[in-house]
């Protein structure tokens, strides 16, 4: 029987793309789409994505807004909302990422017009 791994045993030297901290970090998929990113084991334990993931994944459903986000699906809604209160999230830091993805989506559509 194959001994379970630990946080540990497979951690390397790097930069957690969630907290920005220099520490041991892994290897995580993540739950919102077909990528990976670097977390220490605080971030990990605590199951947080990096708040860019989060506002692409929104960008890219056309959530522009809370009361959007709101409407979207129950799962949609539950796990952005857990994501940012987990990570202890300021009504400023929702305010910042509605302004990042509004600008992301208005973006696109001048590009679009080209």
């Amino acid at each position: 029987m194959e001994q379970k791994k630990e946080f540990k045993d497979v951690s390397y030297n790097g930069k957690c793309e969630v907290c920005g901290k220099h520490d041991k970090v892994v290897v995580v998929a993540s739950a919102l789409g077909p990528l990976s990113y670097s977390c220490c084991e605080k971030c990990f334990t605590m199951g947080l994505e990096p708040i860019g993931t989060l506002a692409g994944y929104l960008a890219d459903a056309g959530i522009k807004n809370y009361e959007m986000l709101r409407k979207s699906s129950m799962r949609t809604l539950n796990y952005i909302e857990s994501q940012m209160i987990n990570r202890g999230a300021t009504e400023d830091d929702w305010e910042n990422m509605w302004k990042a993805i509004n600008y992301a989506i208005d973006s696109l559509n001048e590009l679009d017009k080209n």
